[in-house]
Formats: C-alpha cells, structure tokens, sequence
C-alpha cells in the first residue's frame, strides 16, 4: 500500500488464455504434445505454490496462458486473497458460490459444498478437469 493505493506488480503473459485456443479450434482439440506441455507447466507451478503452502484455488482455462509454443503461465487474480491448507497461517479464501463457470467445469466435488475450503487435492481435481477438456473438446461432465 503506497499513500493508499494498492500497487500490484506482475510480469505480463505472453500469448492468450487457454480459453481462446478451445474457442479457436471449435469442436477440435489441441494436439496431445501441446496439451501435455501445457498441463506439465501448469503442474510444474501447482507443485511450486502448493510447496510454499498456497492453493490456488482456481484453476481452469480462463487462469493458463499460453504463447503457443513453449511459454505457459498460470496466473491469479492478485485480489483474490491466497488460500492454504489447514494448518498455516496463510488466510483461507471464502468457497466458490460466486463462480458458477468454475464450479460447473473445474471444482472437486467435495469442493462444492457450502463452505468447504480448496486444498492441494481440489487443485489436482481440476488440473485433471482441465486436462480432460483439452483432450477431448468436452467438459469431464
């Protein structure tokens, strides 16, 4: 906080969410080597922040950008307060009543009932949901 103004700073994504490359290739999938590569990544930084004892708490293909290529970068929304586990002192966010998108594609099922919190498992859940949609072009159900 700078004289009362909240100040975030972030390196910019390079290339587009991944909800943008499904809307480009209606009804077709991504190829399996550029699906893998993108769920490696997003792995990769799950493990990281999961690590340090953070959830997500969101993932899904509005959160993934993606060059294309080889750059993949999971973003979060810096005003969306960071969850953790039971356990650490890190704030817990409120659940997912407000996000109807992620609850319907993404959330563990245990994940939506009133006030349960993510853990690292309902971030994998949705990593795996996530997976399955790049796959095969459909929601897991």
């Amino acid at each position: 906080m700078i004289d009362g103004y909240l100040l975030v700073a972030a390196t910019p994504a390079n290339g587009n969410s991944l909800r943008e490359f499904v809307r480009k290739a209606a009804n077709q999938v991504l190829p399996v080597s550029d699906t893998l590569r993108i769920i490696d990544g997003v792995a990769i930084a799950l493990a990281a922040i999961h690590n340090k004892g953070v959830v997500h708490g969101r993932i899904g293909i509005d959160q993934v950008w993606w060059d294309g290529e080889n750059d993949v970068t999971l973003l979060r929304d810096p005003f969306f307060p960071p969850v953790s586990p039971l356990g650490t002192n890190l704030p817990v966010a409120v659940g997912i009543a407000d996000d109807e998108d992620f609850r319907v594609r993404y959330a563990a099922p245990e994940f939506t009932a009133p006030a349960q919190q993510p853990t690292p498992g309902t971030d994998m859940y949705a990593l795996g949901c996530m997976m399955w949609e790049l796959m095969t072009g459909k929601l897991p159900y």
